[in-house]
C-alpha cells in the first residue's frame, strides 16, 4: 500500500548498540512509509552521560548502506571542522557509490566544544566556524561536480584536485544544518543550482520555537 506521506528517521548513534541501530534501519527499509535514515556526526554523546558510547557516523552509514536497498541515508549533520573538505567530498562520493545513489550529505559549522577540545581539534569562534564552513562548502560542492578543483582560501587550499570516481547521483543532495538566517541561507542562495530538477540543498533552520 502506497502512503500519502513519508517519514524520515533520525537515530542518534549514542547510548545505543550497533545491533539496535541496524534493526531500526533494516525495518525502516522494509516499510515504504519511511523515506530516509539519518544519524549524527559526534564522537561523544550529546545527551546524557558524555562518557558513554557513541558510534561514528560514516562507518555506521557505510554498513547500513550495505544492509539496506531502498531507504535514503545521511548524517544530520557533519561538522566541517572534523575533516578536511576534500576528504569529505571523496567519502561522500564513495558512500554514494556503495549505497547505489541513496546518500545525502549533511554539513554544518560544528559546535561541540567538549569533544573538539578532548581530541585537540580546533573549533574556533562562531565567526571563524562560519567562515571556515563557507570555504568547506565551496570546496566540497566543486569536488562533487567538477572534474578538477583549484581553491585558495584562508583555511583550505587545493590545486587541480581530483575526486574520482564520483557517485551515481548527478547532483548529490546536500543538507545544510544551521541555527539562523544570517549565514545559513546565504550559503544556499550562493550555490549554483540553476537547472537542477531535484533540490540538492536542503536547509534545516533550528530555532528556539522548536522544542
Amino acid at each position: 500500500m502506497e502512503s500519502d506521506f513519508e517519514i524520515a528517521i533520525k537515530v542518534a548513534p549514542h547510548h545505543i548498540d550497533w545491533e539496535t541501530m541496524l534493526w531500526v534501519a533494516t525495518h525502516a527499509d522494509a516499510n515504504p512509509v519511511y523515506s530516509d535514515f539519518w544519524n549524527f556526526d559526534h564522537f561523544y554523546p550529546i545527551y546524557g552521560d558524555s562518557s558513554g558510547p557513541c558510534l561514528e557516523s560514516w562507518v555506521t552509514l557505510s554498513a547500513i548502506a550495505q544492509a539496506t536497498s531502498r531507504i535514503r541515508i545521511g548524517c544530520m549533520v557533519n561538522g566541517v571542522h572534523y575533516r578536511h573538505p576534500a576528504v569529505v567530498a571523496n567519502m561522500a562520493s564513495g558512500l554514494d557509490i556503495i549505497s547505489d545513489g541513496r546518500f545525502e550529505l549533511g554539513l554544518g559549522a560544528g559546535w561541540n566544544q567538549e569533544e573538539s577540545g578532548a581530541y585537540g581539534i580546533h573549533l574556533g569562534s562562531l565567526t571563524e566556524r562560519f567562515d571556515r564552513f563557507d570555504e568547506a562548502l565551496a570546496v566540497i560542492f566543486s569536488l562533487l561536480h567538477e572534474e578538477r578543483t583549484s581553491f585558495k582560501g584562508e583555511y583550505f587550499s587545493l590545486k587541480e584536485a581530483l575526486n574520482n570516481p564520483k557517485g551515481p547521483q548527478e547532483r548529490l543532495p546536500i543538507c545544510i544544518g544551521g541555527t539562523g538566517e544570517k549565514r545559513t541561507l546565504p550559503n544556499v542562495a550562493n550555490m549554483p543550482l540553476t537547472g537542477i530538477c531535484r533540490p540538492t540543498i536542503k536547509v534545516f533552520l533550528l530555532t528556539n520555537s522548536i522544542p
